[in-house]
This record gives C-alpha cells, sequence and structure tokens, in this order.
C-alpha cells in the first residue's frame, strides 16, 4: 500500500475527493437487502463501469454502501460516472436506487469519510466495527488495482484522525451495534419461570457481528450455543471463549426451544429462521417467551415471520436491530 505521502502537490490539486453512496439514513433496510452482495461482487470485479474503468474504495456494510473516488472532471459528470459504477458492482439498476443517493465532494466528502471512519455516522454512534471495515475496504481497493495516490492519502489520514478521535475522547469504551442490540434485548426478556433450564441464547454465525453478541452474552452471565456452517470457524471462535457450546445451522430446530434468545447473525443468502421452525418450538415451552434478534442483512428470518409475531403470534417477541457490519 502506497504511503500517504506519496500524492505530489500537483495530483492533490489536480482533483477532490468525491463519494456517491447511500445509508440507513436515506434508504429502506428492504432496498440495503437487494445491495447486500455488493461487498461479495467487489471481491470478484472491482469497481468500474463499461464506459471507463474508475479507481475507487467500496465501503459496503449493513448499513452504507459507498463508493469513494479521487476525480479531475466536473463534478456532474464524475458524480453519474460513480453511480453507475456503484450499480454495476451491486448487480442491480441503478433505477432500483438512484433516488436514494447522496454526492458529497471536496471538504464535504471529507468531512463525512472522518464521521464514517470515527463511528460518528454509524446507527450507534461511536461503533467500534467500522474502523476495520474502512480499513478492509482500502486494502481490497488497493489489491485490486493501483489506487491514486491522493485517495490512499486520504483515507490514511481519516484512518489515522479516527485512532487519534478514540484515543482522546470516551468513543473508544463505546460498544457495537451488535453489542448494545443484545444488551438492550436481554433488557426486554421477560421473567424465566421457575424451575427452567439455564438461560441460553442461540447466536447463528460466526463472524464479527457474532463475535460481539456472544462477547456480550457470556458477559451478562447467559449461557451461548452458537451454530455456524463453517466447522473452521466455530473452532476459532470457541479457543477464545472455553465455555461455548458449538454446532451446526442443522441442530437449529433442536435447541431452539430452550433458548430465551435468539441472535441471527450470517451472511447467509436465504432466510434460515422461518414460522414452521418458530412455532415447533414456541409449543414445547409453555410460559417461556423467545426473544428473536436479527442483524443480518439481507434478514436470516422471513419477513412474514415478523408479521405473524407482531401479530401475537404464540409466546415469542420479534426485535429486528441491523448492524454495521456496520
Amino acid at each position: 500500500m502506497r504511503k500517504a505521502d506519496a500524492a505530489t502537490p500537483g495530483e492533490w490539486a489536480r482533483g477532490q475527493l468525491m463519494v456517491v453512496g447511500l445509508s440507513y439514513h436515506t434508504t429502506s433496510l428492504e432496498k440495503r437487502e437487494q445491495l447486500a452482495r455488493v461487498s461479495e461482487r467487489s471481491e470478484q470485479k472491482g469497481h468500474c463501469t463499461a464506459e471507463r474503468p474508475m479507481s475507487g474504495v467500496l465501503l459496503a456494510t449493513c448499513n452504507r454502501i459507498e463508493l469513494y473516488s479521487w476525480v479531475t472532471g466536473r463534478r456532474g459528470r464524475s458524480a453519474a460516472m460513480l453511480a453507475r459504477a456503484l450499480a454495476e458492482a451491486a448487480g442491480v439498476p441503478l433505477a432500483t436506487f438512484e433516488s436514494d443517493l447522496f454526492t458529497k465532494s471536496g471538504p464535504q466528502a471529507l468531512r463525512h469519510l472522518v464521521r464514517v471512519v470515527s463511528g460518528l455516522d454509524s446507527l450507534v454512534v461511536g461503533d467500534v466495527q467500522i474502523h476495520g471495515q474502512v480499513r478492509a475496504a482500502l486494502r481490497l481497493a488497493s489489491a485490486n488495482g493501483s489506487l491514486p495516490a491522493p485517495l490512499n492519502g486520504v483515507f490514511e489520514r481519516a484512518l489515522e484522525a479516527s485512532r487519534r478521535i478514540r484515543r482522546a475522547t470516551a468513543f473508544g469504551q463505546r460498544p457495537s451495534v451488535a453489542s448494545a442490540a443484545v444488551a438492550l434485548a436481554l433488557g426486554q426478556r421477560g421473567p424465566v419461570p421457575t424451575g427452567s433450564e439455564e438461560p441460553t441464547a442461540v447466536v447463528l454465525g460466526a463472524g464479527a457481528a457474532a463475535r460481539e453478541a456472544v462477547q456480550a452474552l457470556l458477559a451478562a452471565g447467559t449461557r451461548v450455543i452458537v451454530l455456524n456452517r463453517t466447522k473452521e470457524h466455530r473452532r476459532r471462535l470457541a479457543a477464545d471463549h472455553s465455555t461455548l457450546v458449538t454446532g451446526p445451522l442443522e441442530l437449529l430446530p433442536f435447541v431452539l426451544p430452550r433458548a430465551i434468545l435468539l441472535v441471527c447473525a450470517t451472511a447467509a443468502r436465504q432466510p434460515i429462521v422461518d414460522r414452521a421452525m418458530v412455532q415447533a418450538a414456541v409449543v414445547r415451552r409453555p410460559g417461556l417467551p423467545l426473544l428473536i434478534l436479527d442483524l443480518a442483512v439481507p434478514r436470516a428470518s422471513l419477513r412474514r415471520l415478523a408479521k405473524y409475531l407482531a401479530a401475537g403470534g404464540s409466546s415469542s417477541k420479534l426485535k429486528n436491530e441491523h448492524s454495521g457490519r456496520r
């Protein structure tokens, strides 16, 4: 990766930072779900339009999809090219989300980047995960092609500004979206009936959001079962937490009847939890409420399940909170 000071005065003077994107501020969850594969596609294709390749950094999390570039042309033309590049990276027509896009350039774009990297613009202010996500996006962009030195320099400076903000303020102590959502869910759970087994939470997934959820649950004294498709990911997570119980996703119907909380934090492209599975679980647990916390985008639980529970189905409650992998 090129050093931040590699850009010459002439390179800085000839262009400016521009960002085109959307976030939870401007776009519904349903639309963000349609764009959820953008980061996966970018690893395979990079970021360009058929008209002309554009080097850029694509930041794709559950709560935002933003494409940053160092532009030298007219603002309107550059913004249009970035919007088309974003649509190509997402693999969906631009018309699907064009009305939700925002564009910032120059000092406004730089200020926005610093706010994003430091967690000031996150769903949970001070979110700890976004710094690592921006750093990973920069590494991926560098691997996909040569980045303009000024663009690399701007990101390196923004990352350093984020580190300084966290050292100088209480931001370094702020929770992630996942841990904040877990704390909220545990605070809203109903009392466990006398004679019931030890309170158990089931976490689906083994990525960053799942890890944050597991740590929050264990810190609250809750027994945790982690289910994930990949054995190696389960092994790594279990190695960090000696009391953790892990297993494949196929065990979900068998462990769900014992859970007070189900945390969905997978990267699955299809829903894992459906109405029939929840119904079968709750009939075996009279008087014991089940809270479902879906942190995944796309959601791991079907939307019709949300409607069923919201209408008072069985003895369950549903909470939808969405992280930033954020």
